[in-house]
Order: C-alpha cells, then sequence, then structure tokens
C-alpha cells in the first residue's frame, strides 16, 4: 500500500477519464464512462508513483481514481486528512474499479466487495 500526499488545489486534468471513456466505449465489456458525468476532486502525488487523479461520480459520489496511464486505484478511506496523506493501492482491473463506482446507480450494490475488502485482497501491480 503507497501513501500518497492529495492535491487539492491541482489543475484539472480530464485527460486520462476522457481516454478511460474511450477504452469503455471500445470494450463493451466494461460500463459507459462520461467525463460530464464526475468531478475533478484532485490529485494524489508519491515521489515513487505516478499522479493518481480523482474523480467523483455525480450519481453515486464514489470515486474514480486513475492515473495517466489509465491504471486505477483504491483509496483506503484510512489517512491523515488533515495532512492530506491517503493510502491506495494499485488495482488489477478496470472491471473491479468500476464496479465501485458504478454499484448503486446499476443496482448491484450488494455484488460488490466493500473497498477495504478490495484493498486488503489486492494485488499491487509491480
Amino acid at each position: 500500500m503507497a501513501h500518497f500526499r492529495l492535491e487539492v488545489d491541482a489543475i484539472q486534468s480530464w485527460g486520462p477519464l476522457e481516454r478511460l471513456a474511450r477504452i469503455c466505449m471500445w470494450r463493451p465489456c466494461l460500463p459507459e464512462v462520461r467525463a460530464e458525468d464526475f468531478m475533478y476532486m484532485g490529485m494524489l502525488t508519491s515521489p515513487d508513483r505516478p499522479a493518481v487523479h480523482m474523480y467523483k461520480h455525480i450519481g453515486t459520489r464514489r470515486y474514480l481514481c486513475i492515473d495517466a496511464h489509465g491504471h486505477a486505484y483504491a483509496t483506503s478511506g484510512v489517512g491523515r486528512w488533515r495532512e492530506r496523506v491517503i493510502e491506495a493501492v494499485p488495482l488489477n482491473d478496470l472491471h473491479t474499479a468500476l464496479a465501485l463506482v458504478f454499484a448503486e446507480c446499476r443496482g448491484a450494490a450488494t455484488s460488490v466487495r466493500a473497498p477495504t475488502e478490495i484493498l486488503t485482497r489486492a494485488t499491487p501491480l509491480v
């Protein structure tokens, strides 16, 4: 699990989300992602990891955290928020990340594991 610093004053970057939306269009097994359904919330930075952009879905109020290469991350919700330090781990697939974001609006909340359970079982990317 990596520690990231939350930069809430970061310049909004919509490129990673727009690229993810195109990937979802090309892969019918993934749900539709529309950038206009998200709010930019900030950027997570770490000296040894790529920057991770945080987008919040306007309907489910859940976060989608992705880097510029399209890798998804799960945040634990654990951190020192006053110091803006957040723990996150890379997820192995986009299906899991998108299921966490869209669970409530797709009616699948019972079939999606809680984020903390995913974090404990996630295999970090190397």
